[in-house]
């Protein structure tokens, strides 16, 4: 640019532009308009960069929490299948105890069996008469004797 042309104010080298761009004596002269963009379009990026990581921290986040609702899932799954093995346990549990109280009942009928046997020998078994025993007694006058068997 020519020094003699006006730019502006923040391009003019010739007017004072405050006591942030106009260079002093013996003071080293302030950046430029174009390294003052540049500045800010660095700020620009960096806060954008900032602003990504802040989106990455946020998804990696919800990826724990993804992993974490998982994590309880498998363990909801884990208790679900302890409950149903403890139901299975207990089921047999209780067809061991249904068993037991039919071997009770098999137990019970065979020892009325036996005393249905008992009671039917003493029935048919009559003792036999010993030495002294007092023999049945002998028909008297009266009574009917049985037909005998004809030719």
């Amino acid at each position: 640019h020519s020094q003699l042309q006006d730019q502006g104010p923040y391009h003019s080298p010739l007017q004072d532009q405050g006591p942030y761009h106009s260079p002093g004596p013996g003071t080293v002269s302030q950046p430029r308009t174009k390294d003052r963009i540049t500045a800010h379009s660095r700020t620009r990026d960096r806060i954008t960069a900032h602003s990504r990581t802040r989106g990455r921290i946020t998804a990696h986040s919800r990826t724990r929490d993804r992993i974490t609702a998982h994590s309880r899932t498998r363990d909801r799954n884990t208790a679900h299948s302890r409950t149903r093995d403890r139901i299975t346990a207990h089921s047999r549990t209780r067809d061991r105890i249904t068993a037991h109280s039919r071997t009770r009942d098999r137990i019970t009928a065979h020892s009325r069996t036996r005393d249905r046997i008992t009671a039917h020998s003493r029935t048919v078994i009559q003792p036999t008469p010993g030495p002294g025993a007092v023999s049945q007694p002998t028909p008297g006058p009266g009574t009917v004797s049985q037909p005998t068997p004809g030719p």
